[in-house]
């Protein structure tokens, strides 16, 4: 009788940490979250699409690629869910944000990952979108503050639309 009561233990044991296989080659089951590497607060001219955002998921047991990844955004007159791209290529995740046309304000972006085995972590991040004119301005100012400061200055492409001279701070900047 005891023999039997441990064999039938033992079974069942066996049952609830098999594979797909049948076997449980020592595995527990599944309960860990995945996990999400921290984002960073946005800000983005208005019309602006952000540039590439890379995403870093990962899971103890799941592969990368098999991680399942859903956005949505708090605001949808700021960013709508369908302005939120996300791209996958293999275990490499990016993101592209377009908020909506003219406007601004801020949204709340929160991202979900799941596993194969449903355990599910979130991560949040801020998406700001301001005016053109302040984000050359805060640009203008940076780099002012940068020089007056002797921190060298990197400027990759510039493109001004309108008059250079009424941009603040803009005509001491260049000689």
């Amino acid at each position: 009788m005891y023999k039997a009561t441990i064999a039938l233990a033992t079974a069942l044991l066996v049952a609830a940490c098999s594979d797909d296989n049948g076997d449980n080659g020592g595995a527990r089951p599944d309960t860990r979250a995945p996990t999400i590497a921290t984002l960073s607060d946005i800000t983005l001219a208005a019309d602006t699409p952000s540039d590439v955002i890379g995403i870093v998921v990962q899971d103890d047991t799941t592969a990368a690629d098999q991680l399942r990844v859903t956005l949505t955004s708090s605001d949808q007159s700021v960013v709508a869910d369908a302005g939120l791209a996300l791209a996958q290529n293999g275990a490499a995740r990016s993101l592209v944000i377009t908020p909506v046309a003219d406007m601004l304000g801020e949204t709340l972006i929160s991202l979900s990952v799941s596993d194969a085995a449903g355990n599910t972590a979130g991560a949040e991040f801020t998406v700001t979108l301001i005016t053109r004119e302040v984000a050359a301005s805060t640009l203008v100012d940076d780099i002012a503050q940068r020089a007056a400061d002797d921190e060298p200055v990197f400027i990759n492409q510039v493109s001004v639309t309108g008059d250079v001279d009424e941009l603040t701070g803009f005509d001491a900047l260049v000689d």
